[in-house]
């Protein structure tokens, strides 16, 4: 009877294993497909119609790209995440890749290069930016900066989901060691979203998920762990969750939003610690606040589909909150004094004057946007420290 019982398992087993090899088999021709009828990115938001079209979209490239691309983010003990050095994923014209340094910028040459501009652009994943290149702000700001100074590298040190302390922790364990000339934090939103929703801040999960397994090893959170690869690495076991769980975009802001005072004041804190460590180190800096949807500009038909989505979809207040919290906060960074070295900006009504489409979401900005907040940091930049002086009139003068 035991011959017969174990008999019997081993069958049912080995058709699973093979049910299972079947649908992995299955899913991945039909991944194949979805790849290759899968759109190219276009050049403006417009193009999806509305808000509704553009989540759907984004719901399966972020399937495709989880599975194909691997997890863009890392846990690192000191700045919470950082970017997967070496991280690739290309098809079509997207391209979203990091160096070996998990920036997304071309290998940095260290030291740098006699006569070069280093500019490190600092910020969250409106910085990171988006599907391409063309997608970011780092990509506008250096093509308008070269046309006054030829020999600037802009050096994208973005990264979703920072917020300024993260901020300050990279400038201090990577931006520095680049030996940059001027550094350019962009920032603000994700300082006041963290205050109304702090479950969703930077590496809470993995840091618990770690946590768990150093130091309160147990057989639920090891095989825990397993099942979160398991689901990670196989195609059919991703798409069938991604089919069951990940159909509508999960809710992202609160329903009643609370933006604390303590929020913004730690924002201000954390742009005077940067101020302070770059007047030390005698670098450049241009430390603004950013724009975000919802507050001072003309809204296009396509951004009024996302203010809908937040209020019927969501049901959040959020964007009527940001009425309230960006010009308080914008305030409160303008009070911060410039110097000789550091200038402080409000960007908050950047957009002010445009109707057209400058958002693809709630707080990321489109191609346009980014070359209009690329062209401001470039003006900025020329108007408060002019052109650098090149290192043979450096040398001639002294």
């Amino acid at each position: 009877m035991n011959i017969k019982f174990f008999r019997n398992t081993a069958i049912i087993l080995c058709l699973a294993i093979l049910a299972f090899l079947l649908a992995e088999g299955g899913t991945r021709l039909y991944e194949r497909r979805l790849l290759q009828n899968f759109p190219p990115a276009p050049d403006t938001a417009d193009a999806y119609g509305n808000f509704d079209k553009f989540s759907r979209l984004i719901l399966e490239y972020g399937y495709l790209q989880n599975l194909h691309g691997g997890h863009s983010v890392i846990y690192t003990p000191y700045t919470g995440t950082l970017n997967q050095p070496h991280y690739q994923w290309v098809f079509k014209n997207y391209d979203y890749q990091f160096n070996s340094l998990g920036l997304r910028a071309p290998e940095i040459a260290n030291p740098k290069p006699a006569g070069v501009f280093r500019v490190v652009l600092l910020g969250g994943s409106t910085v990171a930016g988006g599907f391409k290149p063309s997608w970011t702000i780092s990509h506008a700001l250096q093509e308008k900066l070269k046309k006054s100074i030829p020999n600037t590298e802009v050096i994208n040190a973005g990264v979703v989901g920072y917020s300024s302390i993260n901020e300050l922790l990279l400038l201090e364990t990577l931006v520095l060691n680049l030996n940059p000339d001027l550094v350019i934090v962009l920032d603000g939103r994700n300082d006041l979203y963290y205050s109304a929703m702090p479950q969703l801040s930077v590496a809470s999960a993995d840091k618990k998920v770690l946590d768990a397994m150093l130091n309160q090893p147990s057989l639920r959170s090891i095989l825990g762990y397993m099942a979160k690869i398991l689901f990670q690495k196989s195609h059919f076991l991703s798409f069938a969750f991604h089919s069951v769980f990940r159909r509508r975009l999960l809710q992202v802001h609160p329903v009643n939003t609370v933006i604390s005072e303590e929020s913004v004041q730690n924002y201000v804190n954390n742009l005077a610690y940067i101020k302070a460590i770059l007047e030390t180190k005698k670098i450049k800096g241009i430390l603004a606040f950013q724009p975000t949807l919802g507050y001072e500009k003309p809204v296009s038909p396509y951004e009024k589909t996302v203010l809908d989505y937040l209020r019927n979809e969501e049901k959040t207040n959020w964007a009527e909150k940001v009425q309230e919290a960006w010009p308080h906060t914008g305030k409160r960074v303008s009070g911060i004094p410039n110097s000789q070295d550091v200038k402080v900006f409000d960007l908050s009504k950047l957009f002010s004057r445009y109707p057209e489409t400058l958002y693809i979401d709630s707080c990321h900005y489109t191609p346009q946007g980014c070359r209009i907040i690329g062209n401001k940091l470039s003006e900025l930049i020329l108007a408060s420290f002019g052109k650098p002086e090149s290192p043979d009139r450096r040398t001639n003068s002294k």
